[in-house]
C-alpha cells in the first residue's frame, strides 16, 4: 500500500552528492533516509552531556543509519568504516543527511532533479530555513 502525501514510507530515500575535494576525497554519491525533527532532536539532546569522543561516536552511529547507500561499493556503512572516512567528507555527510546543508548538485543529474534541487534551496533561504526543515514540512504536509 501506498502512504498518501505527508506520510514517509519505509522506502523514503533522496538522492545526495558530496563533490570531490581534490587531496582529501572523491566525490561521493549516495542516497539517505532524511531525518525528521524529532529524530535530530533526540540525537543532539545527549551531546551538551558528553565528551568530546562520545559526541563523535554518536555522530557517526547517527549517520551510520539514515546512510543507506553511497557509491564506495565495497566499502560498507558502518560506524567503524565512517571513523575512517575523512574528516571534511564525514562533516559534508553529516550536515547533507541532517538536513543542515543542501547536497551538492551531482552533475549526473537531470535538468529536472537540478531544477527541483535549486528551488528547494531558494525555498529553503526565503523562508529562514535549512533545506532539511523545508523538505520535512512539505513531506509532512505542513
Amino acid at each position: 500500500m501506498q502512504l498518501p502525501y505527508g506520510f514517509f514510507d519505509d522506502g523514503y530515500t533522496k538522492d545526495g552528492y558530496l563533490e570531490a575535494q581534490v587531496g582529501m576525497y572523491p566525490a561521493v554519491r549516495f542516497q539517505y533516509r532524511p531525518m525528521t525533527q524529532p529524530e535530530i532532536s533526540k540525537h543532539l539532546d545527549h551531546v551538551e552531556r558528553r565528551s568530546s569522543d562520545a559526541v563523535d561516536a554518536a555522530a557517526r552511529e547517527i549517520l551510520s543509519g539514515p546512510l543507506v547507500r553511497w557509491s564506495f561499493d565495497e566499502v560498507p556503512i558502518d560506524t567503524e568504516t565512517l571513523r575512517k572516512l575523512h574528516p571534511q567528507a564525514f562533516k559534508g555527510l553529516f550536515a547533507i543527511v541532517m538536513g543542515y546543508a543542501p547536497s551538492d548538485v551531482d552533475p549526473n543529474w537531470t535538468d529536472a532533479q537540478k531544477r527541483e534541487h535549486a528551488g528547494e534551496i531558494v525555498d529553503a533561504n526565503g523562508a529562514g530555513m535549512t533545506v532539511g526543515q523545508l523538505t520535512e514540512g512539505r513531506d509532512l504536509g505542513n
